[in-house]
């Protein structure tokens, strides 16, 4: 959408930005805060189109804007909202909710509310995104039956994985793909067994039990730097925090995201597009239990230059 001009807007600065009336004071903070030099000052200071190709709709300039004078047409004023300060937790506050988060690998059987998921999701998805890209898109299920054929799924690719370890033969007549992924896998052959023999005895060891499962999956895009993996490791420590801010449990599920990048079947299962991976999967639900202390971790290593 391109806002037209009017007798309360000037004339578009570019397809998206434009600035509204009299309002803009010409102090240029627009200009400093964004990161692809989209605007510069004209001869009265006020902004201008500069490279209007280079803007990834951020929106810096609106939202630092003191007088409110610049419109991006793509997230018009029902979309900027005002930031109070005395919403944000204190240091001690924010240290405590990180250092205090754990893993919850035991859940109760009750289902976690709609409007919990869309909370959560919505946390996930504040974080900040290599060139505003933004393109994690999230599945929730919450089905009994898709939760246990994803983890008959998940038995089957092991399985399939530690015949092909032990017999060679059987091993040589597979496609190279697969022989190389394989053999990359053998040092985790004792842990595969191990997990393997868990599965098929019942024990849940990959979804937990979990009575909600999150999953991320996005467009593969193998010739860009900027993977959404970066975006959906920063939407899931997004996500686990906003989980304990309101006493819900949560755990990444590594095994089934490593296995469901393998086996196509699973994104089958789940109605993904072809041209998307999964790219990481979340446990969410009330936990079992709950932590009375926290770890304090090993100091990391620090070098100051």
């Amino acid at each position: 959408m391109v806002l037209k001009n009017s007798d309360s807007l000037e004339s578009d600065l570019t397809a998206k930005i434009s600035v509204k009336g009299d309002l803009c004071n010409a102090c240029g903070t627009c200009l400093k805060v964004c990161p692809y030099d989209v605007l510069i000052q004209d001869i009265n200071g006020r902004p201008k189109n500069y490279r209007e190709e280079n803007c990834v709709s951020c929106g810096h300039c609106a939202a630092v804007c003191p007088e409110g004078a610049l419109v991006n047409a793509e997230f018009l004023e029902n979309r900027i909202k005002p930031i109070n300060p005395s919403m944000y937790p204190n240091s001690d506050q924010t240290i405590y909710l990180l250092r205090s988060r754990r893993s919850i690998r035991a859940f109760e059987s009750k289902s976690v509310e709609k409007e919990l998921i869309e909370l959560i999701i919505d946390g996930a998805n504040t974080g900040p995104s290599p060139h505003n890209a933004h393109r994690v898109e999230y599945l929730v299920v919450q089905d009994g039956e898709t939760q246990n054929n994803i983890i008959k799924m998940v038995a089957q690719f092991y399985g399939r994985s530690i015949f092909l370890m032990k017999n060679k033969d059987a091993l040589e007549k597979m496609p190279e793909e697969i022989q190389k992924r394989i053999n990359a896998a053998r040092p985790q052959l004792k842990d595969m067994e191990r997990q393997f023999s868990r599965i098929k005895s019942g024990n849940d060891i990959l979804q937990r039990g979990t009575p909600s499962l999150l999953i991320l999956h996005a467009p593969k895009t193998p010739n860009d730097p900027f993977e959404p993996k970066i975006d959906v490791v920063i939407a899931l420590q997004n996500a686990s925090l906003v989980c304990s801010s309101l006493g819900l449990g949560s755990c990444e599920l590594g095994y089934i995201e490593i296995i469901a990048s393998k086996f196509p079947e699973i994104k089958k299962l789940l109605d993904i597009p072809e041209n998307h991976a999964i790219y990481g999967m979340l446990a969410v639900g009330y936990p079992e239990y709950t932590f009375k202390n926290w770890i304090e971790k090993e100091k990391p290593e620090i070098t100051w230059i």
